[in-house]
Parts: structure tokens; sequence; C-alpha cells
């Protein structure tokens, strides 16, 4: 049976294309000058001080830069997890606060996340942009969904490819004209930062 929930948690590591079960991330700091908050599940790319941002929601351009991957963990300016700050405040980094986050940046890991609408079987390979819903700041959970309206054959544009959909769902029947709505689906990273395609020295964009 499907699991069409409205479920936005943002982008969780899910498998990987060779088939590794592990998710590689490294430690990456956040300016102080960072425009808005980032919570656990949210896309981030590299700024040209070195330091992450929250992707932005907009279509891409060759100005922007490519995403470098997800955040898993954050860790305020001394290095130590959010989690011994509950329940005073949420595991997420304030906009405007200097921290750490924990970025699984392997271009080849495959990501679980909530599709905002229906999805079907001939979205699969399309390219796709992403919504930032509500956040979850009690849990530190990040509110990112796929923009399905958005989906495209062409990845200039989109910072993500669909490549299948989710464990829960592949029981409601793969070949199905319709998965459901608020389908659980898999993407890539389109254009890593790691692998980049094409120029991206623009000015920077985010939320």
């Amino acid at each position: 049976m499907a699991v069409n929930v409205n479920d936005p948690r943002g982008f969780v590591p899910s498998r990987h294309l060779s088939g590794r079960i592990d998710f590689s991330h490294n430690l990456m700091r956040v300016s102080a000058n960072n425009p808005t908050p980032i919570f656990i599940g949210d896309p981030v790319f590299l700024g040209a001080d070195g330091k992450v941002r929250r992707i932005a929601t907009s279509a891409v351009s060759v100005g922007d830069r490519a995403p470098i991957g997800v955040v898993r963990s954050v860790y305020n300016s001394d290095g130590r997890p959010l989690t011994h700050n509950l329940p005073g405040t949420g595991q997420f980094i304030a906009a405007s606060t200097q921290a750490f986050v924990d970025v699984v940046d392997d271009p080849d890991v495959i990501f679980l996340v909530n599709g905002d609408s229906a999805a079907n079987q001939a979205q699969i390979g399309q390219f796709v942009r992403t919504t930032a819903g509500p956040a979850n700041t009690a849990l530190g959970r990040s509110g990112f969904q796929l923009r399905m309206a958005d989906q495209t054959a062409s990845a200039v544009g989109s910072h993500f490819q669909i490549v299948g959909v989710g464990p829960n769902e592949k029981l409601s029947g793969l070949g199905d004209t319709a998965f459901g709505a608020n389908q659980d689906l898999e993407v890539i990273i389109v254009d890593h930062h790691y692998r980049r395609k094409y120029s991206r020295v623009g000015p920077e964009v985010g939320d």
C-alpha cells in the first residue's frame, strides 16, 4: 500500500548509486551573514566565502552556485550538537548565526524527499526544482519538497533529477499511471558542486 502523506521533511539520504549503504559527510562552516535559517534536510551550496547557505527555490541560472549536498547534523559555533540546547531552542541554525553543519556531499547519494503534489511514472527521469514549506522548528527538520508542477525533461533550471519512488511507495506498483498525492520520491543532485557541467560564478542566490 502506498504511503501518500504530505510529510515535508527535506532531503533524507536513502541509498547510493554504487549500492553502498553509508553516507559520507563533511563538517562545514555557516557564516554569521547567512540570510536564512538552516535545518536538517536542507540542500545547501558553498558560497564564495567557503561557507554554506541554503539553496534558493527559484529557477537555476548559470549565475547560481551548484548544490554541494544536504545538511545531516547541526552544531553551534563551538561545534557542540544543538541537541544540548533542548528544549530551550530547536535543532536548527537561525539566520545570521555562525555555526557548523555536517553536509552529505557525495554526488552519488540518492535522497528521499516528499513531492508537493501527485507524481506519476512518466516523471521518473525528469528534472525538478524545490519548494520550501514551513520547517519544523521544534524538531529541526526541513520543510523542503519537490515542486512537481515544474518537472521538465531539461536539466537547465533544476537542481534535482527524479530517479525513482521511495521504498514505501513501490508496493503501489511501478508502471501505474499515478502514484498518488505527495509521493515519496528519490532524487540525485544535478550539476553537483564537485561535478559542474557549466560555469557558476555569478552572484550568490538565496531565499
